[in-house]
């Protein structure tokens, strides 16, 4: 993943492997704020898995961040662009759209999605408590991140050793 001022994603490479098959995904946010993708498989993958890719660009209107599925790295850009750790974070809840990508198959949807700080960064330990929310999954989460905005617990998902 690359990343611009104010940690906008600009482009976003995954590739997803199975057995027999192979999927990579180049995701790219224009300037202009428009999203283009570029997908490549090889191999033949599992019976009902999603082609990858983008199907409607124009849903990505707005997205400056891509959310990549089961990887609680790509909270760490909105975390950081939001200001969520420190005393001057917003109050209440802060709506954003992501380009979010399904793993494995590498579709490209859009997501909306909710931020708000919960505990402002403690000093003593280095840790916050951001809440994350989509609204188009209907789940949310308490991830505690250190002083980077980098999550060290995601729960039910990951948690940094």
């Amino acid at each position: 993943m690359t990343t611009g001022p104010e940690w906008v994603t600009r482009r976003l490479e995954v590739t997803a492997r199975g057995v027999g098959w192979a999927r990579h995904l180049e995701l790219v946010r224009e300037p202009d704020g428009a999203w283009r993708a570029r997908a490549e498989e090889t191999g033949t993958p599992p019976d009902g898995l999603a082609a990858p890719g983008v199907e409607a660009p124009d849903a990505l209107d707005g997205a400056l961040d891509c959310d990549v599925a089961l990887c609680p790295v790509t909270n760490t850009m909105p975390i950081r662009r939001l200001g969520l750790l420190g005393d001057g974070a917003p109050a209440g809840e802060t709506a954003l759209v992501m380009a979010w990508v399904d793993v494995p198959s590498l579709r490209v949807l859009r997501s909306d999605q909710l931020y708000a700080a919960r505990s402002p960064l403690d000093p003593g330990t280095g840790r916050a408590v951001v809440t994350y929310t989509s609204a188009t999954r209907d789940f949310t989460a308490d991830l505690t991140v250190d002083r980077d905005g980098l999550v060290l617990d995601y729960p039910q998902l990951a948690r940094r050793v």
